[in-house]
């Protein structure tokens, strides 16, 4: 935001002479979201709004704990409550069909420290200019996380993962001599001794050593586990009994 828009809607504010801070506070959010965000207040409380370039109703301070507007843009409809509290005050915005909501609460003595009247608080653009800015920041946090989101995803990727990806390099197979040719995998997804990582496992006798790779730990071991090839090879079950008094258990 710029001094001058946001001069602009401390102009607009005082033309509705509102009677005390908080209700300069909520007019100029509803200011700048008409104003900045462009979006068309429909309803002020529970008085409809005529057209875009109509006057705020009376109604707009009716109540001095919630002000209450709901706006449209783009077929969208958003319900904004400002409610203030002792020295702070709370916005929660909310689109219609969703069941999220979010909130920006802030101390107004962060930003109007000074016992002032109305008129001399409108006079100073800096703090409204900053609450302004946050509020921006806050409105946008979501679209900002999602776009951040995507732009990692897109940064970050292994055409060995995503084979989808237009910058994704086709697998051509394996590059260790000894891996097994598994068609689009790394041989890394092998299980059991023959995956590279134990190419040169000290253990590994009278077999092939394998070439070493970037990222695999020297000496690496490979436990074995049964069954073992041999004369107990295959499943073996349990040659003893029951004892005898459980069979009648």
């Amino acid at each position: 935001m710029n001094t001058t828009s946001v001069v602009t809607l401390l102009s607009r504010v005082s033309q509705v002479k509102p009677s005390n801070k908080e209700g300069a506070i909520a007019l100029y959010f509803h200011y700048l979201l008409q104003q900045i965000e462009e979006l068309e207040c429909t309803k002020v409380h529970d008085t409809d709004v005529s057209s875009p370039t109509a006057p705020i109703p009376d109604s707009w301070n009716s109540s001095s704990s919630c002000y209450s507007f709901q706006y449209t843009k783009d077929s969208k409809h958003y319900y904004v409550r400002i409610l203030p509290m002792d020295d702070s005050f709370t916005v929660i915005f909310s689109e219609k069909g969703s069941k999220q909501r979010k909130q920006f609460q802030r101390d107004m003595q962060d930003y109007f420290p000074e016992e002032k009247s109305v008129e001399e608080l409108l006079q100073n653009a800096e703090p409204w200019k900053l609450l302004g800015e946050e509020f921006l920041e806050f409105l946008h946090e979501k679209e900002d996380k999602e776009a951040s989101k995507k732009e990692r995803k897109d940064e970050d990727f292994s055409s060995l993962r995503d084979y989808s990806h237009p910058h994704a390099e086709p697998h051509r197979g394996p590059a260790y001599p000894f891996a097994p040719g598994y068609s689009g995998e790394h041989p890394g997804m092998e299980v059991g001794p023959n995956n590279p990582i134990f190419g040169d496992d000290p253990l590994r006798i009278d077999q092939p050593r394998r070439p070493g790779f970037p990222g695999r730990s020297p000496n690496a071991r490979f436990d074995p586990y049964g069954p073992f090839p041999g004369p107990n090879a295959g499943p073996n079950p349990d040659h003893m009994g029951f004892p005898y008094d459980s069979r009648f258990m």
